[in-house]
């Protein structure tokens, strides 16, 4: 089947980024201490999304399937986020789940875990690098690389995966967002790719 991402090492600055094994909704801002709820930044994001799979191998086609995505990110104070999501992929589900650590200036490192219906688990580690409208805040975007570790069905050995994925939203009312994603994970021993991308809404709280 097909499966996605986890961080190869935080490749000195930028090394690797998050939703869930990755996210697909920007990280949120931190939870602000002290300020009033009328006055914070939104420290939460959710979102919907129709998804679609796509897996190639060298030498031949791709197959693709679609599916429709639920997902969110909250931020736990001012240096953690966690984020779950639940794919449903025609005949079968992926629910994943990450946690996020901020390093500052729009760094941060994330470790995740992807179940696969039917007992098969991912693992993910990468670097993330946020970016943001600063003036208006129209926009949120975030990049991030790492190592996926892959479990095939059936028994057979896992495969260590590089992985790539960007995810950004862009604020068509207030807190809500238009947002589109895309993930990616390189298979060296099969020379299988599989690349996943969302499109959806998103808002924030």
């Amino acid at each position: 089947m097909y499966r996605t991402c986890l961080a190869v090492a935080l490749l000195v600055a930028f090394a690797t980024v998050p939703a869930f094994a990755v996210s697909f909704y920007p990280l949120p801002e931190p939870a602000a201490k002290g300020v009033p709820a009328g006055e914070r930044a939104p420290s939460n994001g959710v979102g919907i999304f129709a998804t679609s799979w796509g897996v190639s191998a060298s030498g031949g086609g791709t197959n693709t399937t679609s599916g429709v995505l639920l997902t969110g990110q909250f931020a736990v104070g001012e240096k953690w986020v966690v984020g779950g999501a639940y794919n449903n992929v025609e005949d079968t589900s992926v629910t994943e789940g990450n946690v996020t650590y901020r390093l500052g200036g729009g760094w941060g490192v994330q470790a995740g875990l992807v179940h696969w219906e039917g007992g098969c688990d991912d693992y993910l580690l990468c670097g993330v690098k946020s970016f943001r409208d600063k003036v208006k805040d129209a926009w949120q975007a975030d990049v991030g690389l790492g190592w996926y570790s892959w479990e095939w069905a059936g028994g057979d050995p896992r495969e260590d995966a590089a992985t790539l994925f960007a995810s950004a939203g862009y604020n068509v009312a207030k807190n809500v967002s238009v947002n589109a994603s895309v993930w990616t994970i390189a298979l060296p021993d099969t020379d299988v790719t599989v690349t996943r991308s969302a499109i959806g809404v998103g808002y924030r709280f």
